[in-house]
């Protein structure tokens, strides 16, 4: 079971990773923001008042179908939670049509980015004790998804668990790397 993005292999084909510690990599995909500093852009595009991860902006696909493409090179829908507000409920649907469904978690309210992961990764503890946990925010336009999924993959075989170990992988904004102290960066923190 998987979603089929295209016809190469996927990463968990091609990379074969010791579990860390017993469990299993699952991905918690954020869909549930408002998207507001963006809705001038979104209603021009879609006419209505939409979030930005349901909008397509490039390509042919919404940031959340290409979100759910990128984590699916590495974890299958099985092992990914899509965490959302039930005012969403009709565009979550619509991005799933034909794909093999993730486990769905819908927020009766919105209560920020910190119950939008704590909510799942409570859900993901009680059915796999020992997982790993990588988060996804479906806001995000990541041209090289297989590069980006190839890191999040490699750093996987690395031993931790959740809440012993926090990683973050992105690119340092340059307004931060300013106020960092002087010396060299790798643009990763």
């Amino acid at each position: 079971m998987g979603i089929a993005v295209t016809s190469e292999k996927t990463l968990r084909d091609e990379v074969v990773a010791p579990a860390p510690c017993g469990g299993g990599l699952w991905a918690i995909v954020l869909a549930g923001g408002e998207g507001l500093r963006l809705r001038p852009l979104t209603r021009r595009i879609c006419g209505d008042e939409r979030p930005k991860q349901y909008v397509t902006l490039a390509g042919h696909e919404s940031l959340l179908e290409q979100t759910l493409d990128r984590v699916a090179l590495a974890i299958p829908p099985e092992r990914t939670v899509v965490v959302t507000h039930q005012r969403h409920a009709g565009y979550v649907t619509s991005a799933l049509a034909g794909r093999a469904a993730p486990w769905i978690l819908a927020q009766p309210e919105s209560r920020g980015t910190a119950a939008g992961v704590l909510l799942p990764a409570h859900w993901i503890s009680w059915r796999d004790p020992e997982a790993t946990v990588a988060v996804f925010p479906s806001d995000h336009f990541i041209p090289e998804g297989r590069a980006f999924m190839r890191h999040v993959w490699s750093d996987w075989g690395t031993p931790s668990r959740v809440f012993q170990s926090l990683r973050r992988a992105g690119i340092t904004p340059p307004w931060l790397r300013r106020l960092a102290a002087p010396g060299p960066s790798s643009g990763v923190a």
